[in-house]
Order: structure tokens, then C-alpha cells, then sequence
């Protein structure tokens, strides 16, 4: 590397000394694009904002249903063990009206 910069420092110095137009317009590129780029990101900024309220707004809605359906799935684990109940019961006293046939009729021959 220093070989290199041995064999090129008059390049290096005349780039470096010599003020051509195309050095200028390198200089003023940074100072031109960074207003454009700053809008652009602040567009994209703007967006971007937008676009994260309404995920937190569908979180919250998603949330929301989620509670509800918890909600519902115990209101029908109710309702079922209800029925389970009530199932029971009407199969025990169809078995006991069965039973009490059963004696009646085995009792009276």
C-alpha cells in the first residue's frame, strides 16, 4: 500500500489541488440529496406511524375477542355440564321407573 501511494502521490496531489467542476458537484451532492432524502424518510416516517396505530388498534379489537370468546367457551362449558346433569338425572329416573316395573311385575305372579 505504501508502494502505491509512493507511485501515485502526484495523482493524489494534482486530484487533491486541482479544483475541476466534477470535484464541486462531489462536494455539493451530500448537501443536494439530504433534504430529498429527509422528505422521502419523512413521508415513509408519516406512513409508517399510520400504519403501526392501526396494528395496535387490531390488537386491541383481536384482545377484545379473545376475552369474548373466553368468555362464551365457559358460558357453554356451563351449559353443557348443565345438560350432563339433567341427562343423568332423566336416565336414572327412567331406570328407576324401569326398576319399579321390574318389582311390580315380578311380585305380582
Amino acid at each position: 500500500m505504501v508502494f502505491a501511494l509512493v507511485l501515485l502521490r502526484s495523482a493524489v496531489k494534482d486530484f487533491l489541488w486541482t479544483p475541476p467542476w466534477w470535484h464541486s458537484f462531489l462536494v455539493a451532492v451530500p448537501a443536494i440529496a439530504l433534504p430529498i432524502l429527509a422528505s422521502f424518510e419523512l413521508r415513509h416516517s408519516g406512513e409508517a406511524n399510520t400504519l403501526r396505530a392501526e396494528a395496535n388498534r387490531l390488537r386491541a379489537e383481536a384482545n377484545a375477542l379473545e376475552d369474548q370468546l373466553g368468555t362464551l367457551s365457559a358460558e357453554l362449558d356451563g351449559c353443557r355440564a348443565e345438560q350432563a346433569t339433567f341427562s343423568r338425572l332423566q336416565t336414572t329416573r327412567k331406570s328407576q321407573s324401569r326398576r319399579k316395573k321390574c318389582r311390580y311385575s315380578s311380585a305380582a305372579p
